[in-house]
């Protein structure tokens, strides 16, 4: 295709206005298809056919401007399972004079990692000076872009040393899980544990041990509950999960599941303990018998586990709203 062929005509809105497109314009064109950092790349309507490429494509699709223009068609570039999608983005955008921006993932590996490309496209129709029309592909590889935000996401809503959820993404689960729950008048129970006597571990093992037993315990706990189930780090040395659609009679299995689990585990210093190994106390309430907002919820479950650290410890308390709190197991 000629240097003059690609020049684009002027668009329908200048036609109208009696304002054919300029020699200037043009050549701004082509010095934005030369120059442009992004893929640019110009497609037949009726086949898909890649029929003109710029330099940059050769780095973002990573082959030749020769052998995109030989053989390449664009609806070869998506995964399979984004093709149907992309296929719909082409024919709204075939239809508009301004462009249409939207997210593909590319069979073409990312240049920042071995998987496919996140490309960003801005797709619009062109008129070349011929009479062609073609449609206009813009590609951008943001790859990385979401994998960083991706990144954040994550920094913004884990705990950056167990891996569980952190306390603000939990009020958030919390605060969803109640108005599901009112809803569609279901149930869901909260689990609040602490590990007891935690910090004398650290002051005789150092914060070191204290940190890898954190780790191992955030372990335990994500073995003994359900996929369903939001276990978090509540802050230092407590922890809380959110059980949905579940009772405090189903809640207080799972607990024991953890109580049992820690005891039964060997940590290094455990011997050093009060009791002799580690242990742990939790608490459990249920909505609604036990308040009807979730921070009342919450703060049964913290009252039963203040019960179980007055009572000695290594235990399970439910409440049981008005009535008195019922002791699961102890020893």
């Amino acid at each position: 295709m000629s240097e003059e062929t690609l020049q684009p005509a002027a668009s329908p809105a200048q036609h109208a206005n009696g304002n054919p497109q300029t020699p200037a314009a043009k050549a701004a064109y082509l010095d934005l298809f030369d120059r442009s950092l992004d893929a640019i790349v110009l497609v037949a309507l009726d086949s898909g056919k890649i029929i003109e490429a710029n330099d940059s494509s050769e780095k973002i699709l990573q082959a030749t401007k020769e052998t995109i223009e030989a053989s390449w068609n664009i609806f070869d570039l998506p995964v399979p399972e984004a093709l149907d999608e992309f296929r719909k983005m082409v024919r709204i955008a075939s239809r508009r004079y301004h462009p249409k921006t939207f997210e593909v993932p590319l069979k073409v590996q990312s240049a920042e990692a071995s998987k496919p490309m996140i490309s960003q496209m801005a797709l619009s129709p062109l008129k070349l000076s011929d009479g062609t029309e073609v449609l206009q592909f813009i590609v951008r590889d943001i790859t990385k872009m979401k994998d960083y935000i991706k990144q954040i996401e994550e920094m913004a809503t884990t705990d950056g040393m167990t891996g569980l959820t952190n306390f603000r993404q939990f009020s958030k689960l919390l605060e969803m899980e109640h108005a599901r729950a009112l809803r569609y008048r279901t149930k869901y129970a909260i689990v609040f544990c602490d590990i007891d006597h935690f910090k004398k571990y650290n002051d005789q093992n150092g914060h070191p041990a204290g940190d890898a037993l954190l780790k191992q315990y955030a372990q335990i706990l994500r073995s003994c509950v359900r996929t369903t189930d939001f276990p978090c780090r509540y802050g230092g040395e407590e922890f809380v999960v959110l059980l949905p659609q579940t009772d405090s009679d189903e809640a207080a299995m799972i607990a024991e599941r953890i109580r049992s689990a820690v005891r039964e585990t060997k940590f290094e210093h455990g011997e050093k303990q009060p009791l002799g190994f580690v242990s742990i106390s939790i608490g459990v309430s249920a909505f609604p018998r036990d308040g009807a907002d979730p921070k009342v919820v919450l703060k049964a479950a913290d009252n039963m586990l203040y019960e179980c650290k007055e009572g000695g410890r290594n235990c399970v308390k439910v409440s049981r709203g008005p009535e008195k709190p019922v002791i699961h197991h102890q020893g």
